[in-house]
């Protein structure tokens, strides 16, 4: 019975993942659509607490984590890489030789990073930040009242 309900509890906690996992570069909209409206800064959906950073409206670093800051188990971690890929590979970054521990962090084909500290944390590449900052500054500069007398 003991190891039923652990299959049981790792399939609901990998369909939480799948259903509840924004993905990078998803606008607001996207996400709001997925998990409901923000409360206090962060959105709740079926255990998991999603925090995420926006860039010009488009999601650029998510944090995951469940009740009791309780560990993801490796199989979570993978589904959180895969609804997080976007069509890139994620490579587990080398741990030390004599380590036995397994992957703390990985890198996508395309830059973007992850890791598994306290909280499951996943972020777009540089580039891309940067790329979204400086639409965003151009927007504004755009949207900027004309001095008087022009």
């Amino acid at each position: 019975m003991r190891i039923h309900s652990s299959v049981v509890l790792c399939a609901v906690v990998l369909a939480c993942a799948s259903n509840a996992s924004a993905r990078l570069g998803e606008t607001k909209e996207q996400i709001e659509a997925r998990y409901g409206r923000m409360e206090a800064g962060v959105y709740q959906l079926k255990g998991l607490t999603i925090a995420v950073g926006f860039v010009n409206g488009i999601s650029i670093e998510e944090h995951y984590w469940k009740k009791a800051d309780a560990p993801f188990t490796q199989e979570e971690k993978q589904e959180l890489l895969r609804v997080n890929s976007q069509g890139f590979e994620w490579t587990p970054v080398p741990v030390p030789k004599n380590s036995t521990a397994p992957p703390r962090s990985w890198k996508r084909s395309d830059g973007a990073t992850a890791t598994d500290a306290s909280r499951f944390k996943v972020k777009a590449t540089e580039t891309v930040i940067k790329q979204l900052r400086e639409t965003e500054r151009k927007q504004k500069a755009k949207a900027a009242p004309l001095p008087s007398g022009l």
